[in-house]
């Protein structure tokens, strides 16, 4: 179990440091195609104002708005308070940071998206490269909550010497749901009322989250204008919270894949290596196997 933690810290430092570089590369690849384009789009709106001067330049500045943000955000958030036009950048440090995790989750919102050739060739790699470290990561995490899980169902079963199959599967469901409240719900409530989400937005937000669907549809963006400490302090708790998301997926799928607890300890066997691990976790998703079959820990 020791082994398991110290192979986790060193799984998550090495995607923290991962992530770090992606954030870098994405932000300077597409942030200057970003204020390339926006200048673009102020010269063309002064010359159109110049030659029409019945058309109020705010409007149009909102109208591109709108239509920035159904072209897969390239104008994230246009400020047209003022007459000074402040536009807010897609690619600051924290929303790259959260792209970057998204990628190589392979949830994929969508909401923010490289549109220059460089970041799309560079976003390929970087996930071919990053996929194996978040399953490696969240396999690890799964694992520590499947373990946690079974010793806590092990010891309810021989506390009150349950020997019947049915009162041992109850009980392995009901550690598992006071486990997947307390690590899903307080964090849910938190995120629900920060982003404005419903209860059941939220709740199909955390599950398309947790699946690594990634429709889109529901995306936790947080306002511009807000601290930029503040905003990178909400992108590292979100990627904190979708990676123990996917940990919780793998305890659900070991529940209904692997077999009760039945009295009997299992032998250990020796630790593997990170590199086995990665390794062996790109070939054994969490998905498609029972993390403990995977890890021999």
């Amino acid at each position: 179990m020791k082994s398991c933690i110290g192979q986790l810290l060193l799984l998550a430092f090495l995607l923290l440091l991962y992530l770090l570089s992606g954030t870098v590369v994405f932000s300077l690849v597409e942030k200057p195609y970003e204020i390339e384009v926006i200048e673009d789009f102020e010269v063309y709106v002064d010359e159109l104002y110049a030659s029409k001067r019945c058309i109020n330049p705010n409007s149009l500045r909102e109208l591109a708005a709108i239509f920035g943000r159904a072209n897969q955000g390239l104008y994230t958030t246009i400020d047209i308070s003022s007459d000074n036009n402040t536009f807010f950048s897609s690619w600051e440090v924290p929303d790259a940071l959260f792209f970057s995790f998204s990628a190589i989750s392979t949830i994929g919102y969508g909401n923010i998206v490289p549109h220059t050739s460089g970041g799309r060739l560079f976003c390929i790699f970087y996930s071919i490269l990053g996929i194996p470290i978040v399953i490696a990561v969240g396999s690890f995490a799964g694992y520590g909550i499947t373990t946690l899980h079974r010793k806590c169902a092990f010891r309810l079963v021989s506390k009150f010497k349950l020997e019947n199959k049915s009162m041992i599967i109850f009980c392995n469901c009901l550690i598992a749901s006071v486990i997947i409240l307390i690590g899903i719900v307080p964090p849910s409530v938190g995120f629900a009322s920060l982003y404005n989400f419903g209860t059941f937005e939220m709740f199909y937000f955390t599950f398309v989250t947790m699946s690594t669907i990634g429709f889109g549809d529901f995306v936790p963006e947080a306002d511009p204008s807000w601290d930029f400490s503040y905003r990178l302090l909400l992108c590292v708790a979100m990627i904190s919270w979708c990676t123990l998301l996917i940990a919780v997926f793998t305890l659900l799928f070991g529940l209904v894949a692997g077999p009760p607890p039945n009295g009997k300890k299992t032998r250990k066997t020796k630790s593997r290596s990170t590199i086995q691990t990665i390794a062996i976790a790109t070939v054994h998703s969490p998905v498609a196997r029972n993390t403990e079959n995977v890890f021999n820990i």
